[in-house]
């Protein structure tokens, strides 16, 4: 069975999925629930597939071919990339760090390596990395210099390419062209998505 599965079943992941249906039950913009991260994981794994196609010069080599392998790390970093939306919520830290720690916490279980979880780790704090808050800084600098001495070189550009996908995949799932709330989204006109594609 692949490992993605098993983080559907993490007793951490479903305390926070249950908590963020709660927090954002009346929310009229975008939410963070199941629906957005199953999205997010298809949609990373059609951007990887699209690279594999054009013969993405700057991913060499069997981890990048091992469609497997690039699966279950896309759909790990896809499944719980907005999972630290709960603390950012309660005031506790950015999503981006919390949902990095959590994972830390979640993919052992599940069976990811100790390399393959600073890797998603470091795709999760590499998705929206202008938005982390000043104050939470060190802590993702922390985290980051943490997980970056696990990875060796081949490890970090995949680490690249992951958050790049997890990013092209997190902005493609939004349908800001068909949104109730888009006159009062605070996203600009530039960052809206308008169309299908979504930058796919």
């Amino acid at each position: 069975m692949e490992r993605y599965n098993e983080i559907l079943r993490h007793p951490v992941f479903l305390d926070h999925m249950k908590r963020l249906e709660a927090l954002e039950e009346k929310r009229i913009y975008c939410k963070h629930g199941l629906d957005h991260l199953r999205d997010v994981c298809r949609l990373s794994y059609i951007v990887y597939l699209q690279d594999r196609l054009a013969k993405n010069p700057t991913i060499e080599g069997v981890v990048f071919q091992n469609r497997s392998l690039m699966k279950d790390l896309l759909y790990g970093a896809s499944l719980l990339h907005d999972v630290g939306r709960v603390e950012e919520y309660e005031g506790k830290g950015s999503h981006d760090v919390m949902s990095a720690l959590l994972a830390g916490e979640i993919l052992p279980d599940c069976g990811y390596s100790m390399d393959e979880t600073a890797m998603i780790q470091l795709s999760i704090l590499g998705h929206r990395r202008s938005g982390t808050k000043k104050a939470d800084e060190a802590q993702y600098q922390e985290l980051f210099q943490k997980c970056e001495a696990l990875c060796n070189m081949k490890e970090k550009d995949l680490t690249v390419f992951l958050s790049y996908a997890l990013k092209r995949a997190d902005h493609g799932s939004r349908e800001c062209f068909h949104c109730l709330a888009y006159e009062t989204c605070n996203w600009n006109e530039e960052r809206k998505n308008m169309g299908l594609d979504g930058g796919i």
